[in-house]
């Protein structure tokens, strides 16, 4: 079974301005005459991570993980204007121009793997080959499912969820949610970042660790409110706009990875994606949920990223 690459530094680390506003956390590591490879984090409002870059082999990869929009060591942090699916698109390309680089391998997973698609239709003679795992479209299905219907899994977590926000039936749970974190009420928003955290961490792993949730960070309010900042617009994404755009990547070669037991993002999206793409690999790992951590996803991600380094 493969296991993560030891841990290694970036050789280049920088702040890189896209706009007026926002300036980006972009790196750099592995081999930089290497094969170049973009990994994008999910979220929406999280942010990369050392262990990102331990997937990829750094003597055949140029590695390029940065942090999003008011995420992570971007700056502003937590900022919401000028912050939308289209914006984070062009910043992709505007790394890709300023690193000069022709041609890349595109990463990502859960909402990542939104991102790479949503690129990847826009750029596609710049995308040699994409991965994507836990595969998230923006659906209103899928937002509901992650917002209500997951529920079937966990009533007992949603009761309390439903208890800490004052929730109902009727409720528009993302609504409510940025309402909540826009209140300026910091012991309210505390609260609410805290019952989602809760939540959260019961969908993202076949055995879900719910016992290490520490304090509720400055730096996780911002994450829940661009979150939900983009709940509320549908991932500024057209209904069905990543699936039906999708034919546009029938010749790049796909890997399609997918955890059998996702309860966040159901493994029917990815299903639906690999029919769009004849062309892509499709890899149900059954011991695995939604997070990109567990063996059985590392494993499969790191089998596809070798075997694309030779493309």
């Amino acid at each position: 079974m493969n296991t993560l690459f030891p841990p290694f530094e970036p050789y280049k680390i920088e702040q890189f301005p896209v706009s007026n506003i926002h300036t980006l956390y972009l790196e750099q590591s592995g081999n930089p005459q290497g094969k170049p490879i973009i990994a994008l984090h999910g979220g929406p409002g999280s942010h990369s991570k050392p262990d990102h870059r331990c997937l990829f082999d750094p003597k055949k990869y140029h590695i390029i993980l940065f942090d999003q929009r008011g995420c992570g060591k971007s700056t502003p942090a937590g900022e919401l204007r000028e912050n939308t699916t289209d914006q984070l698109v062009e910043d992709i390309e505007k790394i890709r121009r300023r690193l000069s680089i022709d041609t890349w391998i595109v990463h990502g997973g859960s909402w990542g793997s939104a991102l790479a698609l949503a690129y990847a239709e826009k750029y596609s003679q710049h995308v040699k080959a994409l991965i994507v795992r836990g595969v998230f479209t923006f659906r209103k299905w899928e937002i509901d499912w992650v917002y209500k219907n997951a529920r079937l899994f966990y009533p007992d977590v949603w009761d309390e969820v439903c208890k800490v926000l004052n929730f109902s039936e009727g409720d528009n749970f993302g609504e409510k949610m940025k309402k909540i974190l826009l209140s300026g009420n910091k012991t309210a928003i505390t609260k609410a970042v805290k019952v989602y955290t809760i939540w959260s961490a019961h969908l993202m792993k076949l055995f879900p660790v719910v016992d290490r949730i520490t304090p509720i960070s400055e730096s996780e309010i911002y994450s829940a409110q661009i979150m939900f900042h983009y709940v509320q617009n549908n991932g500024f994404l057209k209904e069905g706009q990543l699936l039906d755009k999708a034919t546009v990547l029938q010749n790049i070669p796909t890997a399609i990875i997918q955890g059998r037991y996702d309860v966040c993002c159901p493994p029917l999206t990815a299903w639906e994606l690999h029919k769009k793409l004849p062309q892509s690999e499709l890899v149900f790992v059954q011991d695995a949920g939604h997070k990109g951590d567990e063996r059985g996803i590392i494993d499969k991600v790191i089998e596809y990223t070798n075997k694309f380094s030779t493309l």
